[in-house]
């Protein structure tokens, strides 16, 4: 797959990104994914148009330790809309053990016009009153490479998302609006597998194109190519260009995934052995008669084999007969896959599947 010049990104003419221009013209999307390179102003400007227009808002982080940073002074996500605006918004934990706070207007008598919480409280949420939340915005969704992360986040911001939603589109109202915000740092995680989002990102990745409309799922992808951190004047700009790092962070590029096995392979001379399905999707593994060469792609073969990774049992039977094989077949260059998702189950599947 085609990397992006972090170089010709900067040559973009807009300096600072808003979630208003988005929202506005794809107002019939649930869910907004927007990544990017470090400092377009993502969270700046969610934060900005919520607070200045009085909606009600939930704002997400990864952990409990996150909210308790944002409600000190000195980690105030409203920082620079205060200075900005001379407001004095600012998050207050009420309890240190629930995950959540509560966002208040200091200007106006310490109202309450949000709340923020953590992701790894989600399931305390219930006893909380959010149906007046229009908007929840889930802030570095991609976990940092360093992060532990819940292998089922991605089923809790869903099951998150029904809670507050509730029936309020069969009561006429609009649906509750989610919204994604990330760097790029790392292509599979949690929620991008549970959104089948994957293969997408990476496509869009490649693409060096702005954005995704999925009209049939009514979700929108956002990939931001500008930044004024990514400056090419700055020291740190000239001292990392070329680095891995710098297509991460000025580029905003997926650069620590690996995408070399990702490419299409002529079927000519391919023997198909097995079909997995993985996301109730079936991809099929062949191997070249002459060369060797091993391929797993949604090109459908017959097959004696069928490992449905939905079942406990089949993803135990599929790691002990093809898994160990298949990904030492990968490491030593001798398989090739259609998309990023199918790589990423082979080589990761203990990562993905934990016995």
């Amino acid at each position: 797959m085609r990397r992006c010049s972090y170089r010709l990104m900067t040559k973009q003419s807009k300096k600072y990104y808003n979630i208003e221009d988005d929202l506005r013209d794809y107002p019939d999307c649930w869910l907004y994914v927007v990544y990017s390179k470090r400092g377009p102003g993502k969270t700046y400007s969610f934060l900005n148009m919520v607070t200045r227009d009085n909606i009600e808002f939930l704002y997400m982080k990864r952990t409990q330790i996150d909210i308790k940073l944002l409600c000190k002074e000195k980690y105030n996500p409203f920082k620079p809309i205060n200075r900005d605006r001379g407001t004095n918004y600012r998050c207050v934990l009420e309890d240190p053990d629930e995950g959540i706070a509560k966002i208040v207007d200091g200007n106006n008598g310490d109202e309450t016009i949000g709340a923020c919480g953590a992701m790894s409280a989600v399931h305390k949420y219930k006893g909380f009153d959010l149906s007046e939340v229009e908007y929840i915005c889930f802030d570095e969704f991609i976990p940092q490479l360093s992060e532990r992360v819940n292998r089922k986040e991605g089923e809790l911001l869903l099951d998150l998302y029904m809670t507050v939603n509730r029936d309020r589109e069969e009561r006429g109202r609009e649906p509750l609006k989610l919204i994604l915000f990330a760097n790029a740092t790392e292509l599979y995680c949690p929620i991008t597998d549970t959104l089948q989002l994957v293969d997408v990102l990476a496509e869009l990745n490649a693409s060096g194109e702005e954005f995704r409309y999925l009209k049939d799922r009514e979700i929108f992808i956002r990939h931001v190519l500008y930044s004024p951190s990514a400056n090419e004047n700055t020291r740190i700009f000239k001292g990392m260009a070329g680095t891995q790092w710098a297509d991460m962070a000025f580029g905003g590029t997926f650069a620590y995934n690996d995408f070399s096995k990702v490419r299409r392979v002529p079927m000519k001379g391919m023997v198909c052995y097995l079909e997995v399905i993985y996301q109730r999707k079936s991809y099929f593994i062949y191997q070249h008669r002459d060369n060797g060469l091993y391929y797993m792609c949604r090109s459908r073969g017959k097959v004696d084999e069928t490992y449905d990774m939905e079942i406990e049992s089949d993803q135990r039977r599929f790691w002990q007969s093809w898994g160990v094989l298949l990904r030492q077949e990968v490491t030593d260059g001798n398989m090739m896959f259609s998309d990023y998702s199918a790589y990423n189950l082979i080589y990761n599947f203990t990562k993905i599947y934990k016995f």
